[in-house]
């Protein structure tokens, strides 16, 4: 720019400003905290077992099914891509797929667990992220 220009008045654009007034669907879906127990269970007995007037509840940031829950991460198995205390937005009712991070029920322990799900072939493995994880591949 030459010296001066910003000091002198100039053309104004001829592009206009229009308000965005488009309608928009987005429908926000208030999702409730469950405990690990419950979310073993969540797919039989959904929010019958959740009391949803006193439920702590957030919006759900993507769309997601009427079974979605949060479960708030325990423990170090999923470090580093998840701490303790992260909030996590399950929905049961995506089928899982390699790469996705699930929540299982080990009918072994009945525990639930979070990790990370493995296809190879025909076999498939529940993978902890975390590099220090004692068992970091539980075959099921």
């Amino acid at each position: 720019l030459p010296v001066g220009w910003l000091d002198q008045e100039h053309q104004t654009t001829n592009i206009t400003k229009k308000p965005d007034v488009s309608i928009t669907n987005k429908q926000i879906t208030l999702v409730p905290v469950i405990s690990w127990v419950q979310a073993g269970a969540w797919k039989e007995v959904g929010y019958s077992e959740v009391d949803l007037s006193t439920a702590e509840t957030y919006p759900c940031p993507v769309p997601c099914g009427e079974m979605t829950y949060i479960l708030r991460v325990i423990g170090d198995s999923m470090i580093d891509e998840y701490r303790p205390g992260d909030m996590i937005f399950v929905d049961p009712e995506v089928p899982a797929c390699h790469g996705d991070d699930v929540i299982a029920l080990m009918h072994d322990t009945g525990e639930t667990t979070f990790k990370r799900l493995i296809e190879d072939g025909t076999q498939r493995y529940l993978k902890a992220l975390n590099p220090n994880w004692p068992e970091p591949y539980i075959k099921i």
